[in-house]
């Protein structure tokens, strides 16, 4: 059309018809166009270029320059860089060529064109370049805008934590973020087939493949959580999301996904749900190894292919107490690994938890940490066979003490542990601390109650033994009683009492043991290598456990009761000399405790003080036979004799009398009487001169140990006549031999003392005896006095003494009557006798005057 128009401008009128209305087609177009030729001036510019540039009509363009141009606005293209517009139209493309600029003017605005420069030929001239600008800033920016939004999509999409990517329908990768190579350690190739790979867990890829497949079939959302393997080979946890992208008609375009990792929230799901099977399964049993047990079978296979439980023990050594493992057919390697408990002074992480309290993860485990942690080649051999690859060590710690160790191992799972596994396998490692903690207290509480109710029933054993023995007469029945009472306590099969003959041991009582053993060994030397002669020689008891390790059969023969068996000896009476033995013989094996120990020697203790207690008493009985016989004897040549006898003891107190003496002093003279001074009152010298208690005879006799003879004395009688005494003789004797009890004897009924010397006190034992011999020249009964009655009882009268009447119902006055006494005194042997010599002191029926009954403690012998 150009073209034509020159040839119309010379031309006819009708041209310019022409260049009229192809000008004005020109100028109603919205899109710039410009013509230049090869130099760059502009040719044609209409009203949409000018304005493009920044001039208000084309006229003021023509004959202006690209260089004009280029001071007026500033092109640049899509990328921003500056482009010279005189280079556009110097070099123009052969064929017609699209390119989109930028127009920038001075006042800032900014316009994008899309620019189509095609070459033409105007009056046969080469390089005229005619050039279409199409306004595409709209559009620019929209695609700007895109293309922000895509940056800022995708920033968001590397700043996700989680692994995100894209598929088309067909499941072809088209976008995988970088969290998938920071996690795998390799970046995911773009249009391969998103598949579950071997970057899936064995037991979750046939599963996560078939649930894909259905949902690119039905376009459903896919949701599942599987194990994905990390770069280090620990497989983790994770929830997969994909979801299908449609467009406005519902046609599936692809799919975005995503995979978090909640292997955290996973484990501690798991380690909750865990921990409450733990609390029901713990508290299901208080036994100290089955709750080992239970916690290891808890751990496995939850948090370990294997787990050991090492618990220490109370001289601080540690015991292989449970051992699990979730790999079939480890029976037997089970049971080894038992015998190859943690040293606490190792170099292995158990060791290191135990003296530190602390956890301990090792991630990898390698052949020098093995070697190091085997305590035996057997050991080491059983730890490569197993091939740990990753192991934790948790301490059992509860109540502030440390009971052992949890050890956690990871073989075939490939578990890797670290920190994370510390914090969720620690919450049972507690509580099983506490319920191992808790079984121990409960076996604690369990053995000090069967202690107690063992010590109760030794205690009742002792007393019943104690009760049986007390009332056992002879040494017989104590050593029969005592080894049936120990052997019954201790369980033993029998027992014996051996007692010391001289340098000969006899056994004096058995019980449960081979007869024939029993006779031939009836009598055996003190010297006899026997543990029983042993204890008897050395004072100390003989344990022994184990009869076989000392060769018993080799100095006592072949008896099969003694054939791995137990025996015991313990000594009986005093540690530096003792005079009997305690013999027991166990079935089996037995150590013997403390309390055990304690409980026969407490046996064999009160054994002999039994049999020491039957001795004195038999020894007693023996002397106190002998005694009476002589006290019979002395009773009946006291009897005989004419003149009354009174014998006292060391301290004053009469303690025997016969007839003739109650008839001088006219009344029974009796023992356990009060003591009043009267002395002076009751007898007198011949020229009326009262005796002090200190001068009179029997107390001289006692003071001075001499003997009295010939003094004369006159008394006073109970019924208040005198009566004149000779005293041939006063003298003391020995001690009668043996144990002898005093008691006191009084000479008057109405309160009156006759202990003329002595103590208040009245000794158990008398050193010596006095004794008087009396005899009664004139005796004249006056009114009130005693007389013997035809039965032979003595029967006293009522009578007044000095002006006072005593205990009478009538008013007949008393006379007194003297008389005259000789006294004859000899020494005597015996001092300790209360029979009663008359029959008025064997009836404590006898009566007194008017019915009135004296005091019986006056009958008493």
């Amino acid at each position: 059309m150009i073209d034509r128009v020159g040839e119309w401008r010379e031309g006819t009128r009708g041209a310019t018809e022409i260049e009229r209305r192809l000008a004005a087609i020109l100028d109603s177009l919205t899109d710039g166009i410009t013509v230049q030729d090869a130099t760059g001036d502009l040719l044609y510019v209409n009203p949409a270029a000018a304005a493009l540039f920044g001039y208000d009509r084309p006229a003021e363009l023509r004959g202006c320059s690209t260089t004009d141009l280029a001071k007026r606005v500033e092109v640049v293209d899509e990328t921003g860089r500056e482009l010279v517009l005189a280079s556009l139209v110097e070099s123009p493309p052969a064929e017609s060529a699209t390119t989109v600029i930028g127009v920038r003017h001075a006042v800032g605005e900014e316009r994008w064109f899309l620019a189509t420069l095609a070459p033409m030929t105007i009056d046969e001239a080469n390089g005229v370049v005619i050039t279409t600008l199409h306004d595409v800033t709209e559009r620019i920016r929209l695609d700007g805008r895109l293309r922000a939004s895509e940056a800022r999509y995708r920033r968001l999409v590397e700043a996700m934590p989680d692994i995100a990517w894209t598929t088309d329908p067909a499941g072809l990768v088209s976008m995988v973020n970088d969290r998938w190579a920071e996690y795998v350690g390799a970046p995911r190739e773009v249009g391969t087939p998103l598949t579950a790979d071997d970057s899936v867990h064995p037991d979750d890829r046939t599963a996560l493949a078939a649930q894909w497949l259905a949902c690119l079939a039905t376009g459903d959302e896919l949701e599942v959580t599987a194990r994905l393997r990390r770069h280090d080979g620990a497989y983790r946890w994770h929830l997969l999301r994909a979801v299908a992208i449609r467009d406005p008609d519902g046609a599936i375009q692809g799919w975005a996904g995503t995979s978090t990792d909640i292997d955290s929230a996973k484990r501690a799901e798991e380690g909750l749900r865990l921990l409450a099977e733990a609390t029901v399964r713990l508290d299901a049993t208080l036994d100290l190894d089955e709750t080992a047990v239970a916690t290891a079978r808890i751990a496995v296979p939850a948090f370990a292919d294997w787990c050991f439980i090492d618990l220490i023990e109370a001289d601080g050594s540690t015991r292989r107490a449970a051992v699990t493992t979730a790999e079939p057919g480890r029976e037997e390697m089970v049971a080894r690994f038992r015998d190859f408990p943690t040293n606490p002074a190792g170099a292995s992480p158990v060791a290191t938890a135990l003296r530190e309290g602390r956890p301990i993860a090792v991630p990898e485990l390698s052949p020098a940490m093995l070697d190091a942690i085997a305590r035996a080649p057997a050991h080491r051999a059983l730890l490569r066979e197993v091939a740990p690859r990753s192991a934790m060590a948790l301490p059992l710690v509860a109540r502030g003490r440390t009971l052992g160790a949890m050890l956690l191992v990871s073989t075939q799972s490939g578990r890797r542990y670290d920190e994370a596994d510390v914090g969720r396998a620690g919450d049972l490692a507690r509580r099983a601390a506490l319920a191992i903690s808790n079984a121990e207290l409960y076996a604690a509480e369990q053995a000090a109650r069967r202690v107690a109710e063992a010590a109760a029933d030794r205690t009742e054993r002792l007393r019943r033994t104690t009760r049986a023995v007390a009332a056992a007469s002879t040494a017989r029945e104590v050593m029969k009683i005592v080894v049936a009472a120990t052997c019954a306590a201790t369980g033993a099969r029998g027992g014996n009492i051996v007692r010391r003959d001289g340098d000969q041991l006899v056994i004096a009582h058995a019980q449960g043991l081979d007869r024939g053993r029993v006779r031939r060994f009836r009598r055996f030397g003190i010297d006899a290598e026997l543990p029983i002669a042993e204890a008897i020689r050395t004072g100390q008891p003989v344990w022994l456990e184990n009869l076989d390790k000392i060769g018993i059969q080799d100095q006592v023969g072949a008896f099969a009761d003694l054939s791995n068996a137990a025996a015991c000896a313990v000594p009986m009476g005093p540690e530096n000399a003792p005079t009997a033995a305690l013999g027991l013989l166990f079935s089996g094996p037995r150590a013997f405790s403390d309390d055990d120990r304690s409980f026969i020697i407490a046996h064999a203790s009160l054994g002999a003080q039994a049999l020491e207690r039957v001795a004195l008493a038999e020894a007693r009985e023996e002397l106190l036979n002998r005694l009476e016989e002589q006290r019979g004897r002395l009773e009946t040549v006291l009897r005989q004799m004419p003149a009354g006898v009174l014998i006292s003891d060391d301290a004053g107190a009469l303690v025997l009398s016969n007839g003739q003496a109650d008839e001088i002093w006219r009344e029974p003279i009796a023992a356990e009487r009060p003591n009043r001074d009267e002395t002076e009152r009751l007898a007198w010298r011949p020229d009326g001169t009262p005796y002090a208690r200190a001068d009179w005879p029997l107390a001289r006799a006692l003071q001075n140990g001499a003997t009295i003879s010939g003094e004369a004395i006159r008394i006073q009688r109970i019924d208040g006549t005198d009566a004149r005494l000779d005293l041939g003789r006063c003298g003391t004797g020995p001690r009668p031999r043996g144990p002898h009890r005093c008691r006191r004897l009084d000479l008057y009924r109405r309160h009156r003392d006759a202990r003329f010397a002595g103590s208040p006190a009245v000794p158990r034992r008398c050193q010596r005896v006095a004794v008087v011999v009396a005899r009664l020249r004139d005796d004249h009964r006056a009114p009130g006095s005693p007389r013997r009655a035809a039965d032979g009882r003595l029967v006293f009268h009522r009578y007044r003494r000095r002006g006072r009447r005593i205990r009478a119902s009538g008013d007949r006055p008393c006379r007194p009557v003297e008389g005259r006494v000789r006294l004859r005194v000899a020494p005597a042997d015996a001092a300790r006798s209360r029979r009663r010599n008359r029959a008025d002191r064997r009836d404590p029926d006898r009566q007194v005057g008017d019915g009135d009954r004296p005091a019986q403690r006056g009958l008493r012998r």
